[in-house]
């Protein structure tokens, strides 16, 4: 009886030792997930930080942006435009 109370007592300790290690791991995950929250905050709220941001995914990704075209090439494609109609 006095054994089977030991093993009993030894299997929560080692139930409870792995919920603190879990708890632990999660609370790091937490406090480093609040930080990068709170940079990106940081960044989100300084313009000159966006417009960084906006101009590295311009160039990284630049089929997803219009393209700048330059006057001459916008009123032939008007005419074009007008004359089709």
């Amino acid at each position: 009886m006095l054994g089977t109370r030991i093993q009993v007592l030894s299997a929560i300790h080692e139930y409870q030792e792995s919920l603190r290690k879990i708890k632990k791991k999660v609370q790091t995950m937490l406090h480093g997930s609040a930080a990068f929250v709170r940079t990106l905050n940081l960044c989100i709220n300084e313009e000159e930080d966006l417009d960084l941001m906006n101009l590295s995914r311009i160039i990284s990704h630049p089929h997803m942006f219009i393209q700048p075209v330059d006057a001459i090439t916008l009123q032939e494609k008007s005419w074009k435009e007008i004359n089709n109609i």
